[in-house]
C-alpha cells in the first residue's frame, strides 16, 4: 500500500506544479497586455491629470475647451 500512496503524492505534486506554472503564465500575459494598453499621452490641468490616452488626437479632443496641456507620458 505504501507504493500506491507514494505514486498518489507524486501525482498530486506534479499537478500542483503544473497548475502553479499555468497560473503564473496567465498572470504574466495579463500584466503584459495591460502594460501595452496603458496610455502614452497625458492631459494635465490645474485640477485634473489623466494619462489614459493612446493617441495625441484623443488627448487634444479631451482638452478642447479646457486650459490644460497634452504631453507625452514620461518613459514611453
Amino acid at each position: 500500500m505504501r507504493v500506491g500512496a507514494s505514486k498518489a503524492n507524486k501525482t498530486q505534486s506534479i499537478v500542483a506544479i503544473a497548475g502553479a506554472s499555468l497560473l503564473l503564465t496567465i498572470m504574466s500575459i495579463i500584466w503584459a497586455s495591460n502594460a501595452a494598453w496603458a496610455g502614452r499621452y497625458c492631459l494635465g490641468t490645474r485640477d485634473y491629470h489623466n494619462c489614459g490616452f493612446s493617441t495625441w488626437h484623443q488627448c487634444q479632443a479631451a482638452r478642447h475647451g479646457q486650459s490644460g496641456v497634452c504631453y507625452r507620458k514620461p518613459g514611453t
